[in-house]
């Protein structure tokens, strides 16, 4: 199957908790420590991962193509990998979360579905004015989102 990146299903806004349709951020990520989801993350090849750098989950477990973190919910197209290496921004800053971005390689590639393709990534000489409309995907809390370092429209 032939993915193209950034391809989503999107037909409606996720405001405030509200759950995603099935397959609608195919690149989205959920990656667990000893059993519990920790942190996310966007697939950006057949076995990379972009996450935060405070993610230091080695031994941990990453899930594609997950729609939920109840585990009595089954999901016959989730893909479960292992972590293989972990490559932090260089300048990443623990104290102050400064360049909190990293590189997960997993343990083997992954195939692309259409509940599974990667996202695209912005060009280096990319520009993005006041009022881009984007997305912010995840598994975690709103409230602790800083929008104004994203440099976009939130819905």
């Amino acid at each position: 199957m032939k993915t193209h990146c950034g391809v989503s299903s999107l037909s409606t806004h996720i405001v405030e908790g509200e759950d995603a349709a099935v397959g609608v951020w195919p690149w989205q990520v959920s990656l667990h420590s000893f059993g519990r989801h920790v942190c996310g993350g966007s697939l950006i090849s057949y076995e990379w991962v972009l996450t935060a750098a405070h993610y230091t989950g080695l031994n941990g477990t990453v899930y594609l193509g997950r729609q939920s973190q109840n585990v009595s919910v089954s999901n016959s197209h989730e893909v479960i990998r292992g972590i293989r290496s972990i490559i932090p921004h260089p300048d990443y800053d623990p104290s102050w979360f400064d360049n909190d971005i990293a590189l997960l390689r997993l343990s083997k590639p992954v195939n692309f579905t259409s509940d599974i393709s990667p996202i695209c990534l912005a060009a280096n000489d990319s520009v993005f004015h006041n009022g881009t409309i984007c997305w912010a995907t995840g598994w975690g809390e709103i409230t602790k989102c800083r929008p104004t370092t994203l440099h976009c429209k939130l819905y």
